[in-house]
């Protein structure tokens, strides 16, 4: 019998502390102006990719998408940045 064996990590301030401030001002962003215009957004996406709806490189390209235009500096942002 072939026994399947998962190990699942949750790593989002849980193995590895997150800071979504210290992110947002490394976008150029004030943190203060992310949390009142993004937050909505954001939890939307992560939801989506959290849930498996989503592959890793539509959540980079969506996160990319959704900075980028937001900051007025159209396609400024890659993957290796957010």
């Amino acid at each position: 019998m072939n026994e399947r064996r998962v190990v699942l990590f949750d790593l989002g301030n849980v193995l590895v502390n997150i800071h979504p401030a210290a992110f947002t001002r490394h976008l150029g962003i004030d943190p203060a102006t992310a949390y009142r215009k993004y937050q909505k957004r954001i939890l939307g996406i992560v939801k989506k990719y959290e849930a498996g709806l989503q592959t890793t490189d539509e959540y980079f390209n969506e996160m990319s998408d959704l900075f980028s235009r937001g900051n007025g500096r159209a396609g400024s942002f890659g993957c290796d940045e957010i």
